[in-house]
């Protein structure tokens, strides 16, 4: 009896080990599942982001303090600059360089950014000076606008985040509304002229029936009023 109760003891402990050790094993397979699962929506939620950020109708560039454009670029930015923003960094792609500016105005820029940087011009007095349109051989009204990269409380800016916006059919929409209140302003007054011209044509027929009226006028045989 004392050896079946002993052996039914190490039976007992036997299952029982067995059996943690297989919920043991299931919990590390649910959590390998759920650090599975939330790797894989980190990863879809960031090709989400960069889906968004590619498919937004503003491109989104920046550049540091020496001017070179950071890695990052959206593929908006780099259709609507017309440029291959590819490892930007590595290739030491300068700022000014993609912007289509005149020598004159490139040597501009460069020095307002590098005075912004070194803390001797605020960053309304560059957004001031800084161009805001970007020239295309197509003619398309693309617009730049600056943001600052606040990388800490005080403040500090280690980068300038450019939004290029393609405002092409917007413009050309307000154009062609201006052009649509336009001509709704002419009929108006057209039809205001003509409003007015029977009104006086009204006027003048009362006028002479009311005289026909009174027999101060009257009409021969002909049909003539005289």
């Amino acid at each position: 009896n004392i050896l079946k109760n002993e052996l039914k003891d190490k039976e007992e402990k036997q299952m029982n080990a067995l059996k943690e050790a297989e919920n043991n094993l299931f919990k590390l397979e649910v959590q390998e599942m759920n650090t599975d699962e939330m790797m894989d929506t980190l990863y879809e939620q960031k090709k989400a982001r960069e889906t968004i950020l590619n498919c937004l109708y503003q491109g989104v560039i920046s550049f540091n303090k020496d001017g070179y454009v950071l890695e990052g670029s959206t593929k908006v930015a780099e259709k609507l600059l017309g440029q291959n923003l590819f490892e930007s960094e590595l290739l030491e792609i300068k700022i000014e360089n993609i912007l289509n500016l005149s020598k004159e105005k490139k040597a501009a820029f460069k020095k307002n950014y590098a005075n912004f940087f070194n803390g001797k011009m605020d960053f309304n007095k560059f957004t001031e000076l800084a161009p805001n349109l970007f020239h295309d051989s197509k003619r398309k009204n693309i617009f730049l606008e600056y943001v600052p990269y606040q990388t800490d409380e005080e403040g500090e800016v280690d980068r300038i985040i450019i939004l290029i916006t393609d405002k092409t059919k917007e413009i050309e929409s307000d154009k062609a509304i201006a052009e649509r209140e336009y001509e709704l302003e002419m009929s108006k007054m057209e039809l205001e002229y003509m409003m007015e011209h029977l009104y006086e044509q009204k006027h003048k027929r009362d006028v002479l029936i009311d005289n026909l009226k009174e027999g101060y006028l009257t009409v021969n045989k002909d049909g003539i009023i005289e």
